[in-house]
């Protein structure tokens, strides 16, 4: 069954720099065989305005639930996730998501693909080509405004379908796992193009990965989860200077963080040798 996405009234929607708040978060859903699965149990967290958290764990904790719970695409079985000052009761329109899939229309240009943004939010027509014109440029995709997805690399698929969560400038930026299907180089370098997007205006970021090392390249926090059902095995801050580097994952402090979250899954299980 489809979900038809309901506007949130202006009068509701985050201002910029908005604050994230978890409270108790649990969620639980019946298979088709009948049976009950506990996906999250009691997660709580506080994401300060501008943040750039990242969700880390294996498969099936619970890490994407969470991301479509704070969108308001899926409501918790138990708990509540506050926006500011309101309550995420139905889909919430003020931010911009990104999948592991670009899903962009084979048939439209990658500009027509972003500006399909600016026709479902019905923007000033020109102003939101001038924007999506700028994030073309910005994430190296100036040249390629008339190309159609046939014609794009993976990783300029996933520029496009970043622009297009940006074109709106949302304060809030959900992304579940949108780099795993790239490869090892692209993959690289679309995180050294998040990260310059990001210091550009420092939106709050939640993104979801199962790579440390990805993990603690981006991220201000890390935020680990169990197996499931996912609970918060340790919330890690990581006070690396910005901007960060390829080399710096060299460094004797990148290396600590990622030895700490390699041993803390190890014994958990998810890691086994």
């Amino acid at each position: 069954m489809s979900r038809q996405i309901q506007s949130v009234p202006p009068d509701v929607r985050a201002p910029v720099g908005v604050p994230i708040s978890i409270q108790g978060v649990g969620h639980s859903y019946v298979t088709n065989e009948g049976r009950r699965v506990e996906a999250l149990k009691e997660v709580d967290l506080e994401i300060a305005a501008g943040e750039f958290v990242v969700f880390l764990g294996p498969s099936g904790c619970g890490k994407s639930t969470l991301l479509l719970t704070v969108a308001g695409l899926l409501k918790p079985t138990t708990g509540r996730v506050r926006l500011g000052d309101h309550e995420v009761r139905r889909p919430y329109t003020d931010l911009g998501i990104v999948f592991q899939d670009p899903t962009l229309l084979e048939w439209r240009t990658a500009l027509r693909n972003i500006m399909m943004q600016a026709e479902v939010r019905r923007m000033d027509k020109e102003k939101a080509r001038a924007r999506a014109l700028e994030l073309m440029e910005s994430t190296k995709l100036g040249g390629f405004e008339d190309s159609y997805p046939s014609g794009l690399s993976g990783g300029m698929k996933q520029r496009v379908a970043i622009c297009r969560a940006l074109l709106h400038d949302p304060p809030l930026l959900l992304m579940d796992e949108p780099f795993a299907a790239l490869d090892a180089l692209t993959r690289d370098q679309m995180g050294i193009d998040l990260q310059a997007l990001w210091l550009n205006d420092q939106k709050t970021v939640i993104f979801v990965t199962h790579s440390i090392t990805e993990a603690v390249f981006l991220a201000d926090r890390i935020v680990v989860f169990s197996p499931r059902p996912g609970r918060v095995l340790v919330d890690l801050p990581v006070d690396l200077a910005r901007p960060r580097k390829l080399d710096d994952q060299k460094t004797p402090e990148f290396l600590d963080r990622v030895d700490k979250i390699t041993k803390l899954l190890r014994n958990e299980g998810v890691l086994q040798e």
